[in-house]
């Protein structure tokens, strides 16, 4: 419970971070509800910013791809060299971060709802 403590009482110096709660996360420390919600309501809202960032890329991807595409023979050749582009890397990199945020959310929702039963005394 302590490193959670410490974790958040730093962060009225700092943002938050998907980082530092995936590290906060990964040494087990017990949180409270408090800290579960905060870290859900974070994580919540930088899914959806991340997903408005990717939905921009992914509006340009088929006028890159077809330019691409005319210089190669394949299909699987012109996404390749899409993925090599500053915009396929950043596709990349932000699905990546969606798909851990997804996992995250996950785990803490759980840990909320065991919270839930352990004050029902369900546990």
């Amino acid at each position: 419970m302590k490193v959670a403590k410490d974790f958040l009482q730093n962060q009225t110096k700092k943002e938050l971070t998907i980082e530092e709660i995936a590290r906060v996360l990964k040494e087990k420390d017990e949180l409270t509800p408090q800290e579960v919600m905060k870290f859900r309501e974070f994580l919540a809202a930088e899914y959806f910013y991340l997903g408005m960032e990717l939905a921009m890329i992914l509006m340009k991807k088929p006028e890159v791809w077809k330019n691409i595409r005319k210089s190669v023979k394949s299909d699987r050749k012109a996404d390749l060299e899409y993925d090599a582009t500053e915009l396929g890397k950043k596709e990349i990199v932000l699905k990546m971060k969606l798909k851990g945020i997804e996992k995250m959310l996950s785990a803490l929702k759980s840990t909320l709802e065991i919270q839930q039963g352990e004050a029902m005394n369900l546990y």
